[in-house]
């Protein structure tokens, strides 16, 4: 998760560069730079959380709806799943962003 992460994060911000240079003047460089790093941030946290969510919440929901127990493999590797799910929510917001 952590290898996923890193490449996530610098996927994202490397797409932000080039969807969005650095201004010339130093002062606003600064402040551009840091606006856009807080981007990629949340855009790099906000995929985490939606694969947690979908790995965990959504299951789970899905169980309660249709009354159906949840299989037991499910929960044995269950942090496979969330890295499975993470890593792809990284991968479609680095993929897809514009």
């Amino acid at each position: 998760m952590t290898a996923a992460l890193v490449a996530g994060f610098f996927c994202v911000n490397n797409k932000l560069v080039t969807l969005q240079p650095s201004p010339a003047e130093s002062d606003a460089k600064v402040a551009h730079e840091r606006k856009r790093m807080a981007r990629t941030i949340g855009l790099t946290l906000g995929s985490i959380a939606l694969g947690i969510v979908l790995a965990v919440a959504l299951p789970s929901l899905a169980s309660d709806i249709l009354r159906l127990p949840l299989p037991a493999w499910l929960f044995i590797r269950q942090e496979a799943v969330i890295n499975v799910a993470t890593t792809v929510c990284l991968f479609c917001v680095a993929s897809f962003y514009r």
